[in-house]
């Protein structure tokens, strides 16, 4: 056969196995990945590509030596928005007097890390059992609650009260979780997002009668997963240059809130000061290793870190006093954050 033959020949069987993949991702989400009604699975060997997106065990098909494995390490999770902080309590009546401060908004939460990918020939025998290791996605970090209003008892110790006049500063959001390790037996795995999103850092609350809090901080981005590569490469074939690893990419660092406005002043009533408004995104996670990078959407992306979650809004300013009401009002609670994204599962691929 001539070399143009032989290389269409080879284009147009990997030109077949991209499309049987990505009819298997669109069609079946059930592990492992088959063509075969599931009363046949048993009686018939697997496909030669076979997605897995759970844990599972495999049995190499007789007369199969030789499999490359795809596996992806789960995503780490996205750190949780932070609170906004509570709007301060407008002045009693003065001329003029002056409304509390609004509270600043949260930071929202960074995102997760995405999963190592690694590619590898392992050397299998007929029959040989293989227990196949899908990791799961990180959780999103949990949102930080709001901050109190300003015009609140705060208890001290045992029967003994203050007067608080300011509000209260926003919880920070927590911090992502890890992604899980995906394998193969013991032969080859991929370790998940090492470095889940960090939360936002909660707002800072308003102050009575003067200026409004400052918005909180935004979380980190994660830090990319590691790959072992030493040990990696001593369970693989590197006769013929398939193996290899790559990183998750690391996530996005969350915007810092907004800060609440200046306690206004008026003759006959200060008016309140407004709170920080929310942060509407997140930080990106980072994505996990694309295995076709040009065949978007069928590129075959696991394991990508989750989304940063959103910061909770400030709380507005009470009034200041006036004639008709001689005691300044109190400011409002900050609002909670959200709940950052779980981060994506891993997978593995078998491909002989």
């Amino acid at each position: 056969m001539s070399t143009s033959r032989v290389e269409a020949a080879v284009g147009q069987r990997r030109s077949r196995r991209v499309a049987a993949l990505s009819a298997a991702v669109l069609l079946v989400s059930a592990v492992p990945v088959l063509t075969v009604p599931a009363a046949q699975a048993a009686s018939k060997a697997p496909e030669p590509f076979t997605i897995f997106k759970k844990d599972t065990k495999f049995t190499v098909p007789k007369g199969v030596t030789q499999i490359t494995a795809f596996v992806w390490g789960a995503g780490a999770g996205g750190g949780g928005g932070g609170g906004g902080g509570g709007g301060g309590r407008g002045q009693a009546e003065a001329d003029p007097s002056r409304g509390g401060g609004g509270g600043g908004s949260g930071g929202v939460g960074g995102g997760g890390s995405g999963g190592a990918f690694v590619r590898c020939v392992l050397k299998v025998k007929p029959h040989q059992v293989l227990a196949i290791k899908v990791g799961k996605g990180g959780k999103g970090g949990s949102p930080g609650n709001g901050g109190p209003q300003g015009g609140r008892h705060v208890n001290t110790s045992a029967h003994t009260y203050r007067f608080e006049e300011n509000g209260g500063d926003g919880a920070a959001g927590a911090q992502g979780k890890p992604g899980g390790r995906s394998s193969v037996g013991s032969l080859v795995w991929a370790d998940g997002g090492r470095g889940p999103g960090a939360g936002g850092i909660g707002g800072f609350g308003g102050r009575s009668g003067e200026d409004g809090g400052a918005g909180g901080a935004g979380g980190r981005g994660g830090a990319p997963a590691g790959a072992d590569r030493a040990s990696l490469g001593t369970k693989c074939s590197t006769t013929n240059g398939t193996y290899m690893a790559a990183l998750g990419k690391t996530g996005n660092a969350g915007a810092a809130g907004a800060q609440g406005t200046r306690a206004a002043v008026r003759n006959g009533g200060g008016q309140r000061g407004k709170g920080g408004a929310r942060q509407l995104s997140g930080g990106d996670g980072g994505r996990g290793y694309a295995l076709y990078p040009n065949l978007a959407p069928f590129d075959f992306t696991f394991g990508s870190g989750g989304k940063g979650a959103l910061s909770g809004g400030g709380g507005v300013g009470g009034h200041g006093g006036s004639s008709d009401s001689r005691q300044g009002s109190n400011g409002a609670p900050g609002f909670g954050g959200s709940t950052g994204d779980s981060g994506g599962s891993g997978a593995v691929i078998l491909d002989w």
